[in-house]
């Protein structure tokens, strides 16, 4: 990688993915950078400069030696073409009291001279010194292979002599900050040239600095690059260890490191800013430490392999595993890749080009409702309200995205349409970072919400669930949701899988021996203990199978709110306004005019065509069960008025754990299907299910246990694995937060209860495995992932895992199934919402998505989402 700050050309920005296709390796030096593309897009007309400037310290002798250095280059085109000569402008030396600051008096710079052991960058310059004596100073940076380390902490070294009137030489080693030379070199300036001349003339000049380091480091990301917003010490610690944590050697017919990086950048360059701020604080940390300061490929990896490779939890293990799993998103969802996992990389379909009105603001009136949020639970209510007669106002702070815009780029859109980019987590303090872990929490944020990324699974409440939803004073009546439920499946085609394609995941059928045949389910009857096929709401017959889930159907195979309840909503005879990437920032609350109750004034929102404040009759919030909390608690004015109700509280969500399971045999011929069958135990319904999966490389790549090597050759037999999940519901222990600084907290503490459970289903599920069917049995079960995760030869091995399964940090955990925080109850100690999901002493605000959870469901809750939205219609179309 190169040093400090290293971009890779397209590092920031997806749209500039016109990258140099780079080399996977180097054999051997490089005598000369080979330049055979020109380096600028067309001549530079001539007399166009460029100016930049250099800076190092360090002990020179008894001296601590500061120096400056000022170049021009007169005419760029020459300059190009070679000699890489530029002239001394300016510049100062200073070395306390023997050396006061100095005024250079002449000098000159050439970059890229080959050498024996590479190529060199050479500096030469005069001075007088306090005596009036000339001193000539000469300067080297030599880049090499042989030196082992990353271009960037090359080309921050400077080997100095300085002699007087030819008198002998003294020498002593300087360097730069290599984040400031990295700034330095981005902040060069085009002389005598403006507009797109400019432009072109200092991406001709970086071009240079990327071919010359290229020469000679030419598995590495390119050192500069103008599209990243980064700075440079966070760009290049974050490149640096993505480098190091794929193997040395890597597969000729697959993505080199430096097309991992660019289309890493695709991630980047669309993901949501403000959550990689994260990301941010831990790449500065992580770049100050010494084996990245140093620079030497080797030592880093060493260092990087050994922190992840460890049993020990530790913030920096949690650092360097986020930053391993970005990284192998952008390997793994390279084009490239595919033939080196054999995946089929599918093409979509759409079948019906839907295009929603979107406005970027609001007309200026008074709506009869506003409804904060167009996922699945906003938009049904849109759909109900406007088909009678009411004008309703959805805002959804992410994009719209039409479904059949979408590709099989697996980074851009985890990137665009899951909340904060999927880097959303729990327990990202301590003491629960280490007790418990970080837990990935991922929610759609875009029109159409999680059903537009979903597996789109539906399960009615389980009986047993319900009846304790009832204990906690769940006010809806059992046979109301029921009739939701059905009004919801007549809608959206809502059936079993084996209705819906001809490519359902073959993983199923590696459980047949421990559970039988699958079975099909009813769709007018909640969940039964057994081996199930699911009921998705997916067009009959038509779903392709292709895999891409979770990234967007871009086929629309789904009856989601983007092709059943926004159009309907949307249609010309109806009044509806949808506004995307409108971000509600404050519910303003104001006392009633009779003064003895609450009520919503105003919305504050911040739109694409800037701020507004909007005002209705009626406000729903269906932001999500984090987001619904985090806008109240933002609200101060709503918070004065809701004091004392539990706001943020009796948060739960359903965890998932991944067991790896690998086979000699191909198991995943072609992409089919993700989620499509189901196992839950007999006995109570709060204990867990096992889901089969079939992820693409990328988010497999996520999810694969081990690093480096290892990693890699699991990946490798990414057809001959099977993925199955495990899936709890948590205790409603949690809370969503809002700090000091207003940033969200999820905390989701997981105790013994969670982890019992959890061992439960470890253990059924790699039995069941080994059991193996359709003839095939495993040859190794993986689960966990402190070390790489626990590995498993035979069903004999199962005991073993549990007990290393000591504590639940020992396990991958993430949720796409977060609930609570906003309680629907009929019991004042525990609601926020009361049966006409109105929030308590807040007359004109209702609640109506996944935050009304008493608890957990255990299972899938788009679909109870959906029956609790089309309550909440009835209730507000009845006048309650």
């Amino acid at each position: 990688m190169k040093g400090p700050g290293f971009n890779r050309r397209d590092f920031m920005r997806g749209g500039t993915s016109t990258a140099l296709a780079l080399a996977t390796h180097v054999a051997a030096a490089k005598p000369e950078p080979s330049f055979e593309q020109p380096l600028a897009r067309r001549p530079l007309p001539p007399g166009v400069g460029l100016a930049y400037t250099e800076h190092y310290r360090g002990s020179f002798g008894t001296t601590e030696l500061d120096l400056e250095l000022a170049f021009e280059i007169d005419d760029l085109s020459a300059f190009l073409a070679g000699p890489h000569l530029a002239r001394l402008v300016g510049g100062w030396i200073e070395g306390g009291a023997p050396l006061p600051k100095t005024a250079l008096v002449s000098g000159s710079a050439e970059l890229f001279r080959p050498c024996a052991a590479g190529t060199e960058l050479t500096v030469a310059f005069t001075y007088l010194d306090p005596q009036g004596k000339q001193v000539s100073g000469r300067g080297r940076r030599s880049l090499g292979p042989a030196n082992r380390r990353d271009p960037a902490s090359e080309l921050a070294q400077l080997e100095l002599e300085l002699s007087v009137a030819g008198g002998p030489a003294t020498s002593g080693t300087l360097h730069s900050n290599i984040e400031d030379m990295l700034e330095r070199l981005l902040s060069a300036k085009a002389l005598r040239a403006e507009g797109d001349i400019a432009v072109e003339a200092r991406d001709a000049f970086w071009e240079l600095v990327n071919r010359g380091c290229d020469g000679v480091h030419g598995a590495l990301p390119l050192v500069i690059d103008s599209s990243i917003s980064l700075p440079a010490a966070e760009r290049r610690a974050l490149l640096l260890a993505a480098t190091v944590m794929l193997p040395p050697t890597l597969p000729a017919n697959g993505p080199s490191v430096c097309q991992a990086l660019q289309q890493l950048s695709t991630f980047i360059g669309n993901a949501d800013q403000a959550a990689l701020a994260d990301m941010r604080v831990q790449l500065r940390a992580l770049g100050q430490l010494e084996p990245f300061t140093r620079g030497f490929i080797a030592d880093i990896r060493r260092f990087v392999l050994g922190v992840l490779e460890s049993e020990k939890p530790s913030p920096l293990r949690v650092t360097l595993d986020s930053l391993h799993k970005v990284a192998m998103l952008g390997y793994y969802s390279h084009p490239a890749a595919d033939a080196v996992v054999g995946y089929e990389r599918p093409s979509f379909v759409p079948l019906y080009r839907t295009r929603l009105p979107v406005r970027e603001a609001p007309t200026t009136r008074v709506f009869d409702v506003v409804i904060v949020g167009a996922g699945v639970s906003g938009s049904l209510l849109a759909e109900r309200l406007t088909a009678q007669g009411k004008s309703v106002l959805l805002l959804e702070s992410g994009p719209y995205v039409p479904e059949s815009e979408l590709t099989s780029d697996e980074a851009q859109w985890i990137a665009r349409l899951q909340k904060h980019s999927g880097l959303q987590r729990a327990n990202v303090e301590e003491p629960l970072a280490s007790r418990v872990g970080n837990v990935v929490v991922l929610q759609g944020a875009c029109v159409g919400g999680g059903g537009m990324i979903n597996n789109a699974v539906c399960f009615m409440l389980p009986e047993r669930r319900l009846e304790q939803w009832r204990g906690l004073g769940f006010p809806v009546e059992p046979a109301d949701l029921r009739q939701s439920y059905l009004r919801v499946a007549h809608e959206l085609d809502i059936g079993p899988i084996s209705e819906k394609t001809a490519h359902p995941n073959p993983v199923s059928v590696l459980l047949e021996n421990a559970f039988g045949k699958a079975k099909k389910p009813q769709v007018d009857r909640p969940l039964s203990p057994g081996f199930y096929e699911c009921l998705v709401n997916l067009a009959p017959r038509r779903c392709l199978g292709c895999g891409m889930c979770n990234t967007g159907c871009g086929s629309e195979r789904k009856r989601n709110a983007l092709q059943v309840h926004l159009p309907k909503a949307l249609a010309a005879e109806r009044d509806a306004e949808l506004i995307a990437n409108a971000q509600v920032t404050e519910i303003v609350v104001r006392k009633t005019a009779g003064g003895a109750a609450h009520e919503v004034e105003a919305l504050l929102v911040q739109t694409a065509a800037g701020p507004r404040r909007i005002q209705a009759r009626e406000y729903v919030l269906a932001a999500g069960a984090v987001g619904t909390s985090a806008l109240m608690l933002r609200s101060p004015s709503l918070m004065s008025a809701s004091r004392g109700l539990p706001i943020g509280k009796r948060f739960s969500a359903n965890i998932v754990s991944p067991v790896l399971s690998f086979y000699d045999a191909t198991v995943n011929p072609r992409p089919s299907l993700q989620l499509t069958h189901y196992y839950a135990p007999p006995g109570k319904d709060d204990g867990f299910l096992l889901e089969n999966m079939n992820d693409p490389p990328g988010q497999m790549g996520l999810l694969m246990p081990g690093y480096g090597a290892l990693h890699h050759e699991r990946m490798s037999k990414y057809r001959h694995t099977a993925l199955t999940g495990i899936a709890i519901g948590t205790l409603p222990n949690g809370e969503v937060v809002v700090d000091e600084s207003g940033r969200t907290q999820i905390r989701l503490p997981l105790g013994d209860n969670e982890h019992q459970r959890m061992k439960a289903a470890f253990g059924l599920l790699a039995r069941a495995l080994f059991k193996g069917g359709n003839g095939l049995a495993p040859r190794e079960v993986v689960a966990g992932a402190l070390g790489g995760g626990y590995v498993m030869k035979s069903e004999g091995d199962v005991a073993g895992f549990l007990d290393w399964f000591e504590s639940i940090n020992r396990v991958i955990l993430s949720t796409g199934h977060p609930m609570g925080g906003s309680a629907m109850s009929s019991d004042p100690r525990l609601a926020v919402v009361g049966p006409d999901f109105r929030v308590r002493g807040v007359a004109n605000l209702r609640i109506c998505d996944a935050s009304l959870f008493p608890m957990a469901a255990g299972v899938n809750p788009q679909w109870t989402v959906l029956a609790l939205a089309d309550r909440c219609a009835h209730v507000m179309i009845q006048g309650a």
